[in-house]
């Protein structure tokens, strides 16, 4: 959600899927950068490798774009990345390192010696200003305007980025099967707990907005309709491809459509309240 692991649009010039990791926009640790870029990198991996058959084939690049306040990574990580390399699903073309600062090329040359040599020449690293980097992508076939960072350093298109996610997972749970237990909740999901963290849950606030939008009908409605106005709010959210989810440790389980009801209900009662109380002070 954070715009910095990505497949990009288009391909390079061999029809390769390009997948892009932008490491850091602020000073971050080493820990946080081989967390970004490992994980990052193998989860892009597997679901290249589960979605698209001609990435089978041809294989995947994967280009490393760090930040101007990023860090070099030591050199006792290096070691990983031959490991991910032998357990990916599918074959790594080459693995670009971009980075604005000249002092990234001495260090980028010293810690190519922790590498064989199967893993040293799949490696290329762009050092220079940011247009000296993109035009360096581009002599790889690389197209460097489907790369969302500006001069200045900055992710330019998180919104539309973040919007496309929203789409795209919405359409991944309208086309398989609901699964149970979710790990990490959609931005439409609607939450079960209390506290600020579930009230601002982007998913919770267009809830309400939807509870709201349906009270005067749901007020003025007799008990049977007042069950069918809930129910229509719940299928509103399931057909949008949200869930109602309540924490079970680590995770999140759905609920059933009884238990999303009492949900339901209890907001409309809450927003009653709410505005009763509204009225009286004033």
């Amino acid at each position: 959600y954070t715009g910095r692991a990505r497949m990009l649009p288009s391909r390079d010039r061999a029809g390769r899927s390009i997948n892009l990791h932008i490491i850091g926009d602020r000073a971050t640790s080493q820990g946080q950068l081989g967390r970004t870029f490992y994980n990052a990198m193998l989860r892009r991996a597997f679901y290249n490798a589960m979605t698209n058959h001609q990435s089978l084939q041809r294989g995947i690049v994967v280009v490393i774009y760090g930040l101007r306040n990023q860090s070099a990574p030591k050199q006792e990580r290096s070691w990983k990345f031959p490991r991910i390399q032998e357990a990916l699903p599918i074959r790594l073309v080459a693995v670009h390192l971009c980075q604005s600062r000249s002092l990234f090329s001495s260090l980028f040359a010293y810690l190519m010696m922790a590498f064989d040599s199967f893993t040293r020449i799949r490696i290329k690293s762009h050092c220079g200003s940011h247009n000296e980097v993109l035009s360096s992508l581009r002599g790889y076939g690389i197209p460097s305007e489907t790369i969302p960072i500006s001069a200045d350093g900055r992710i330019n298109d998180l919104e539309d980025f973040r919007h496309s996610l929203i789409l795209q997972r919405t359409r991944e749970r309208l086309q398989y099967p609901r699964r149970s237990r979710i790990y990490v909740p959609c931005i439409v999901d609607v939450l079960f707990g209390k506290g600020t963290p579930y009230q601002i849950h982007p998913g919770n606030i267009r809830f309400r907005s939807m509870v709201a939008e349906q009270q005067k009908k749901y007020e003025n409605s007799g008990r049977g309709e007042k069950l069918q106005v809930s129910l229509g709010i719940i299928d509103n959210i399931i057909e949008s491809g949200g869930m109602f989810l309540k924490s079970d440790g680590g995770s999140w389980i759905s609920v059933d459509y009884a238990t999303a009801q009492k949900k339901v209900s209890a907001t409309f009662r809450t927003l009653r309240m709410r505005r009763k109380e509204s009225q009286d002070s004033n």
